[in-house]
């Protein structure tokens, strides 16, 4: 699975590299032309004499000609008066525009198309997640949000019937729309970049760990993850001696971590019991176990009456925020021991929590059994 992925990570790559490429210059420049209009229509924004109702197109322009001040000014006429103050084109730059939305959604095209595939695989439930905000993303505002907000929510008339009418548009507004949504739309591209290579990255960290196990092997975090499967049955083996012969029960969270110290040796060889973390908001914490070949940090918990969901949630929320601060860590795996099912909605809990997970530093909670 490994080869697999390395090869369609690469390729999305360079699908992302060759967007960004192709759209960078362009979009610096509209987004400077995009503020630029949107300063300069604060200018009409102050001269706007009208309503939302019959006097729309109203502006006071005693400040820049002789009577009458009271002007009816059309959307073309602010669109021209734009042009010629800032020798901007506001045609061309919907047009541009126009060009990089197609630009990215061919990217997301093509990246839904070549990490499909993941959504099979259980040990990638954090990047399933940032793929299904990928086919989910909204690049940037609709046409007519910024009108809906700026709308009065109550007005006053003197003819009943404008109110079957409708309200209408100031012309500036309607420019103003257009320009919200082109500014809205550069930084959701900016915002995909970013999400892509979030998703690029937990990808790259869970294929290119600096470990002894080769590319057609199971990685560390796939070892980890086995060990942790099969706990409960390990635990409740133990149980079952000869001749009623003292065992390891499994009652608190001590014992947790002393069967799981066990059971890492068998795929692991530096294996560092409570590793003191740096200091995070005035103090510092221990995690259970660190791999420090593997660059993978372990935090261990075990349910009880007094330690359920909220409780647990609290804890590691605390924990990782510590954790990220390790300069040994880029995977923290969170295992929670829960032999009673105290933990109501354990995969909702586990979603949740890995959410925690950042471009350099991967989170991934486990409740068993």
């Amino acid at each position: 699975m490994n080869e697999i992925l390395q090869k369609q990570v690469e390729t999305v790559q360079l699908s992302l590299d060759k967007t960004k490429s192709s759209t960078a210059d362009s979009r610096e420049t509209l987004r400077q032309s995009v503020n630029t209009l949107i300063s300069e229509l604060k200018i009409w924004e102050e001269v706007w004499a009208g309503d939302w109702t019959e006097n729309t197109d109203v502006y006071d322009l005693r400040n820049s000609r002789p009577d009458p001040y009271l002007v009816h000014i059309t959307e073309d006429y602010i669109t021209k008066d734009l042009k010629k103050k800032t020798k901007i084109n506001l045609t061309e730059i919907r047009d541009e525009i126009r060009t990089i939305t197609k630009e990215y959604a061919d990217l997301k095209d093509v990246i839904l198309s070549e990490l499909s595939f993941i959504q099979d695989e259980e040990s990638l439930k954090n990047e399933t997640e940032l793929l299904m905000q990928v086919e989910k993303f909204k690049w940037g505002l609709s046409p007519g949000d910024y009108t809906k907000n700026r709308r009065p929510s109550s007005f006053y008339v003197y003819d009943p019937t404008i109110i079957n009418r409708g309200l209408k548009t100031p012309p500036h507004i309607k420019i103003c729309d257009d320009l919200v949504v082109f500014s809205s739309l550069l930084v959701g591209f900016n915002n995909f970049d970013k999400l892509i290579h979030r998703l690029l990255r937990q990808l790259e960290i869970k294929t290119n760990y600096e470990s002894g196990v080769n590319s057609n092997q199971m990685t560390p975090q796939e070892l980890v993850k086995v060990i942790l499967d099969k706990f409960h049955i390990v635990a409740t083996q133990l149980k079952n001696r000869h001749s009623a012969k003292p065992t390891l029960i499994v009652d608190d969270e001590y014992d947790v971590q002393d069967l799981l110290n066990a059971l890492l040796y068998i795929h692991f060889e530096d294996i560092r019991k409570e590793e003191y973390t740096p200091s995070y908001a005035g103090g510092s914490t221990r995690i259970d176990f660190l791999l420090k070949r593997e660059k993978i940090l372990i935090e261990v918990k075990k349910t009880r009456d007094t330690l359920k969901d909220k409780e647990i949630g609290n804890q590691l929320i605390i924990d990782i925020a510590h954790y990220k601060s390790h300069p040994d860590c880029k995977h923290l795996i969170c295992f929670v021991y829960d032999p009673h099912n105290l933990v109501v909605n354990p995969r909702g809990l586990e979603d949740d929590l890995n959410k925690n997970s950042s471009d350099d530093f991967v989170v991934e909670v486990f409740i068993k059994p």
